[in-house]
């Protein structure tokens, strides 16, 4: 469980973000110990009040479960102000104390604002209207077509204890944060690595400069280390905030394919991860995952190289050109060859993947090639 606190505008969340800030599924993930039997409330933050502002302003704060559900109201000695439980589906029970005013603590089920005005005790999910008591939301899911053996009234994938639904719009299967959290964990390995040998490094071209001895070549390597662990470090970010939107909903499908991708189905950002989630291949489209969120799919040439280059980049950050595959234009040994022409040389059961779809029924294996090999010799 982690602490949050109010203040006078409503409510405000701190140091906790769906999935615990590490992927794609909004359910909260707190698995250690200390968070899950922390009983102590952390140091009023400045310019916090009330959470219970209405009534008075007695510092308070509160405690979630694994789903984002506010189980109590703490005030700023650790006291519990309000105690609640809930059934599968949302609706509250034993609240303790028991009280049907709106001048209380209102953020319950999923985090979600309870609107009991006119006793019909329904949740605003922000895209639809939610009533726990008939386990489903009031209006159609936006995005039903994703989910054609559902109803487009559903809540939560009919599955409460293992989904939660962040807009009202679609639930996110745990599969996703579960595998965006081995990303991250691959890509954090990969830069404490890094970092151990990029020290290492630093320190021998700061003795052999005492000495007067030439560190350039050294100095390049430690840039381009530096460079890579700043490409992953970057990547963990990316998926840190795609974990937090609600803006946008993202899922994998691992497939075994030896080539991934990344479109929009009807609103939803899928990345396609070849090899049954191969890790170099789940970063690769990750990034473009982002990349779409951001600026939507790339509709210029120049837009295409770009994306493509940066998850190439991040790709070889992680796996050095082990990972990489084959171009025409040569092979890749820092971030700096990951450029538009080597990008146009990646080779795919013997023909140009990008050329084919850049240029569509006027692509020409043999005339790509030739100006390849002959843009290598300039």
């Amino acid at each position: 469980m982690k602490i949050t606190w109010q203040n006078e505008k409503g409510l405000t969340r701190h140091n906790v973000r769906r999935g615990g800030g590490e992927g794609h599924n909004p359910v909260r993930d707190y698995s250690s110990v200390e968070k899950r039997n922390n009983t102590t409330p952390s140091p009023m933050p400045s310019g916090m009040r009330s959470a219970d502002f209405y009534r008075a302003a007695i510092p308070t704060g509160m405690k979630q479960d694994y789903q984002g559900n506010n189980r109590m109201v703490l005030n700023s000695s650790g006291g519990v102000e309000q105690a609640i439980n809930y059934y599968a589906f949302g609706a509250s029970f034993a609240e303790n104390p028991a009280r049907t005013d709106q001048f209380v603590q209102k953020y319950k089920y999923n985090g979600k604002e309870l609107d009991r005005m006119f006793g019909l005790d329904y949740y605003d999910y922000l895209a639809r209207i939610y009533d726990p008591i008939g386990d489903r939301f009031w209006t159609m899911d936006p995005l039903a077509e994703l989910r054609p053996n559902e109803s487009p009234y559903s809540a939560f994938g009919n599955n409460p204890v293992r989904n939660v639904d962040p807009t009202g719009l679609y639930w996110v299967e745990k599969k996703d944060e579960e595998y965006a959290k081995k990303l991250q964990k691959e890509m954090g390995n990969r830069v404490e690595s890094e970092q151990k040998s990029l020290d290492k490094l630093n320190a021998k071209i700061a003795q052999n400069q005492e000495k007067g001895k030439d560190v350039s070549k050294d100095q390049t390597k430690a840039d381009e280390m530096k460079a890579n662990i700043d490409n992953l470090n970057t990547g963990i970010s990316e998926l840190t905030d795609m974990g937090a939107t609600t803006e946008k909903g993202f899922t994998y499908n691992m497939t075994s394919e030896d080539v991934g991708g990344a479109k929009i189905e009807n609103g939803v950002v899928v990345m396609n991860i070849a090899g049954n989630g191969n890790v170099a291949n789940g970063i690769h489209e990750s990034s473009h995952g982002f990349d779409i969120w951001k600026s939507g799919m790339p509709s210029t040439v120049p837009a295409f190289y770009t994306t493509e280059t940066k998850a190439y980049g991040r790709q070889f950050s992680f796996g050095g050109s082990s990972v990489m595959p084959s171009s025409d234009w040569g092979s890749v040994r820092s971030l700096s060859d990951i450029t538009t022409p080597w990008v146009t040389g990646i080779t795919h059961n013997g023909d140009y993947m990008y050329g084919q779809q850049i240029m569509g029924t006027k692509y020409n294996r043999a005339l790509l090639r030739a100006l390849i090999n002959e843009y290598r010799k300039k």
